[in-house]
């Protein structure tokens, strides 16, 4: 079994001057062969690019064996527990934590506020936090 936490998510604000240009880049590199097959370091979540991609990394003659059984079975045992949270961990650690080190204090002591301000922003997402 494998986590959902591979690759990247692609975020579009609605506040962009060039929505449909966003729009288009977003679905080029979630879906084109051009990106997810020829430029892409891991595996694609969009299956017909995944094997291409199996594929390519097979031609490659890195490996020694047959990779393509092992990396689809677990793409289709992807737990869904663990991934991307509907808000940015990053800009709460930015908010939180790195005022802090910049005023000198270490990361061990600033975690205890961190932890209060991603709970927050959690539970502000629609998250249920539990202790």
């Amino acid at each position: 079994m494998t986590g959902n936490v591979g690759g990247g998510t692609w975020w579009l604000s609605r506040h962009t001057a060039h929505l449909q240009a966003a729009k288009d880049f977003i679905s080029w590199v979630a879906t084109s062969d051009e990106y997810q097959v020829a430029l892409s370091p891991g595996y694609p979540a969009f299956s017909a690019a995944a094997t291409k991609w199996i594929k390519k990394q097979q031609d490659s003659g890195y490996y020694a064996g047959d990779i393509a059984a092992p990396i689809t079975a677990a793409a289709g045992q992807v737990w869904s527990g663990w991934g991307s949270p509907e808000f940015s961990a990053e800009a709460v650690w930015a908010k939180t934590v790195i005022p802090g080190q910049t005023a000198g204090k270490t990361i061990e002591s600033l975690l205890p506020d961190w932890q209060t301000a991603i709970e927050q922003q959690a539970q502000v997402s629609g998250y249920q936090v539990t202790k």
